[in-house]
């Protein structure tokens, strides 16, 4: 009988390439000519010879120069992970929303906490004003860091100052006695936010009258609201042009305009005027001398820092 004939012998297959050397990859990581993409190729196939504890030794043969944000996002995934906390503030201190960015890519809005790569070197705080921090980062494995990171944005402002004003009738030179207002004394609270200004003060009147100057027994109030322009002159000072209307002296509407100085966002000094008419004068016109008042404001206060 005949055999049949064996049967064939299964292809042999290919064999993989052998993986470059570890020397070989160095020399493309600390070339100043190799393209980025190349060492980034590189370094990862180096890590991938390794198991992760040796991966840590491996990168300690990489020159820090060489090992920046792109050679870190391409073995973000092989190396060991750290948590990071970072927060961001403004520069009175007080903690605001941002968003956070690890060497470019987003990690959330502030406050964030994360696992990040110990390969990590650059974090990014950005307002949506476009007000930016950056500040370089080195990182440990398996120890927490927290960072902080200051917006060069300066903060809206709370002002509380000493208030005194003068009251300036028109038409006559002196309205009636029995109603002539000279000027007040007393507190005030302002709020300079982006745009907004709101103003709200306490202040005890001084009237003349048949038998002289007094102090009115009751306080009288003022309260405007409005907006501002700000301008800065360097970190030193910067002024505020605000311009709101509201009340004065709790019954008149008044419309009223105002400078104030900030030096080291510490101290204020304010100037204003405004122009006041009185309840009777809106409903039956300006019919008697002292309807229509106009008044200055000094202010001297301080400033902090607010949201």
């Amino acid at each position: 009988p005949v055999l049949p004939p064996p049967p064939p012998m299964p292809a042999p297959e290919p064999l993989a390439p052998p993986r470059p050397s570890i020397d070989a990859l160095l020399v493309v990581l600390r070339s100043a000519e190799a393209p980025e993409a190349a060492k980034c190729t590189a370094l990862r196939e180096a890590m991938l010879q390794y198991a992760r504890p040796g991966r840590a030794a491996l990168l300690a043969q990489v020159e820090p120069a060489a090992l920046g944000p792109a050679l870190c996002r391409a073995v973000g995934d092989l190396v060991e992970q750290t948590p990071l906390g970072v927060v961001v503030e403004n520069r009175g201190g007080a903690r605001v929303s941002a968003r956070v960015l690890l060497d470019g890519a987003s990690l959330g809005e502030a406050p964030v906490e994360r696992l990040v790569p110990v390969c990590s070197s650059e974090l990014t705080a950005e307002d949506e004003d476009g007000a930016k921090a950056t500040r370089a980062l080195t990182l440990e494995p398996k120890e927490r860091r927290e960072v902080v990171l200051t917006l060069p944005g300066r903060p809206n402002l709370g002002v509380f100052s000493a208030l005194g004003d003068v009251a300036l009738p028109s038409g006559a030179l002196a309205p009636p006695l029995a109603s002539a207002y000279l000027g007040g004394a007393g507190v005030q609270f302002e709020y300079f936010g982006r745009v907004l200004h709101l103003r709200v003060s306490l202040k005890e009147p001084f009237v003349q009258t048949g038998t002289g100057t007094q102090a009115l027994i009751i306080p009288l109030g003022d309260l405007s609201i409005g907006a501002h322009a700000m301008v800065s002159a360097g970190e030193l000072v910067r002024g505020a042009l605000s311009l709101s209307a509201g009340m004065w002296s709790v019954f008149w509407a008044s419309v009223r305009a105002k400078l104030t100085l900030f030096v080291f966002d510490r101290l204020a000094v304010g100037i204003g005027g405004s122009v006041n008419v009185s309840p009777r004068a809106l409903i039956q016109g300006l019919a008697v001398p002292g309807d229509l008042r106009g008044a200055l404001e000094l202010t001297l206060g301080v400033a902090f820092p607010t949201r």
